[in-house]
């Protein structure tokens, strides 16, 4: 009886492993197919009167935009047909149809441009603008092969270019990289190692998310000295930039490769890492709608909780204190997607001090490259000390040539929001300010 129990768990376990396998598969594949399907559209679109559209897409989601770059209006479409895509009144609210993106082609089939019809307002045509695309391959040594794109002005060079850093594939940055080649700055967007598609492959990359960034940083360092070997590409005109983890790991890339035109940090955070994870929880529960006690509760409980990651709580207290609050729905609702629960001490000081091991702000504090810091006000993953800490740290490095700026109303991927409580299906645009400032930073800089 023991033993056909043990079969039967047994091969449970293998179906149920067959089966995880099966479903990872199919969901790569599908990703796949959405790229290959919507990859011919994505790129800048001139209208008439010459203001830009942008049209991208996030294959891990999967979703296919048009955004508007002088308004910052960012929309997600849905398909109508073949070739034509709807969008609703705002960002992720597709119904009612709001609007209508038709693409055109030119004899050989490929896509020349689009008409746009906004509500009652008469169709605007836009044309597609000319970019020279290259697909590239690179290695990082025998630890990786990646896969990206060289985007450039049309013509022989050499241009400017910025390595865009992906936290998952070539289309994390899109926009930004639209808005610099719209001002004639080359851009190479390439794919995470082992992420989504398989474009890019190396060995896996494991440990805490602070172990992992720096593995990720040399990536994008072997992409910085494959580009700036490129017969299109102004060596010495080469910079990088990152977004959120992004923007911590161009620290890392502009402090082994110190001789960068350029690198940006948009919402890199630099407070301590526990400090970051306190702050994104709370910032969490108000973008869900708890109430202020009920945050003002949980603030107080995680302050004990991380003091306990620290080694400055005893465990039995802790315990207790756990316990109390262990009911609540705050509680619940953290736990179960952050995994407050901590087995014994050991576990708790393990995780504390991994985190706390590789502070970024010691990363900025070697960075000498011209430096842009973009960072904002109602950041809900970036800790609200970091402008300081980074500004701190560049100092520290006497870094002569920085700037820093942060952005009311604006929240973590610089999308418009009122407070900490902004409602993701109330979103329409990202602050466009954010973008023009970017790029006229690094025409600045590469202009000498």
């Amino acid at each position: 009886m023991h033993r056909r129990y043990f079969l039967m768990a047994f091969v449970s376990v293998i179906l149920a492993s067959l089966l995880s396998v099966q479903a990872a598969a199919q969901d790569e594949q599908d990703k796949q197919a959405f790229y290959e399907k919507h990859r011919a559209y994505a790129g800048l679109y001139t209208l008439d009167d010459g203001e830009h559209l942008i049209v991208g897409m996030y294959p891990d989601e999967p979703l296919f935009y048009v955004s508007r770059m002088a308004t910052g209006d960012v929309r997600f479409l849905d398909s109508a047909d073949e070739h034509t895509f709807t969008y609703g009144p705002t960002r992720s609210v597709t119904t009612p149809v709001a609007g209508t993106i038709a693409f055109t082609f030119d004899e050989d089939g490929t896509v020349e441009g689009l008409h746009w019809t906004h509500g009652a307002e008469s169709p605007r045509r836009a044309r597609r603008v000319p970019v020279e695309v290259e697909e590239v391959r690179f290695d990082n040594d025998d630890q990786a092969r990646l896969a990206g794109m060289l985007m450039t002005p049309p013509g022989l060079g050499p241009y400017p270019v910025a390595v865009l850093i992906p936290q998952a594939d070539r289309f994390d940055l899109w926009e930004v990289g639209m808005w610099l080649l719209a001002r004639g700055i080359g851009v190479l967007a390439y794919d995470q190692r082992n992420a989504a598609m398989g474009h890019s492959v190396g060995e896996d990359v494991t440990g805490y998310y602070h172990d992992q960034q720096p593995v990720y940083a040399t990536d994008a360092v072997a992409a910085v000295h494959f580009i700036r070997a490129h017969p299109r590409v102004d060596a010495q005109r080469v910079g990088v930039v990152g977004w959120s983890g992004g923007g911590w790991m161009g620290a890392l890339v502009a402090a082994h490769v110190p001789d960068l035109a350029f690198y940006v940090n948009i919402a890199g955070n630099a407070s301590p890492g526990i400090e970051q994870a306190q702050h994104r929880f709370v910032a969490r529960l108000f973008r869900e709608g708890f109430s202020d006690e009920a945050v003002a509760e949980a603030d107080r409980f995680l302050s004990y909780h991380h003091d306990l990651a620290r080694g400055k709580v005893a465990w039995e207290p802790y315990v207790a204190e756990r316990e109390r609050v262990a009911e609540t729905p705050w509680y619940q609702f953290l736990n179960s997607r952050f995994s407050l629960y901590y087995d014994d001490l050991d576990d708790a000081t393990t995780w504390g001090s991994a985190v706390e091991a590789a502070p970024s702000a010691r990363d900025y504090e070697r960075v000498t490259t011209p430096t842009l810091g973009l960072f904002f006000e109602f950041d809900h993953s970036s800790a609200p000390s970091t402008p300081l800490i980074f500004h701190r740290a560049l100092n520290h490095a006497g870094n002569g040539n920085f700037a820093i700026y942060v952005f009311p109303g604006v929240n973590h991927g610089a999308w418009e929001v009122e407070s900490l409580r902004f409602n993701t299906r109330a979103i329409t645009r990202r602050a466009p300010e954010v973008f023009k400032t970017l790029v006229d930073w690094v025409v600045l800089m590469v202009n000498g």
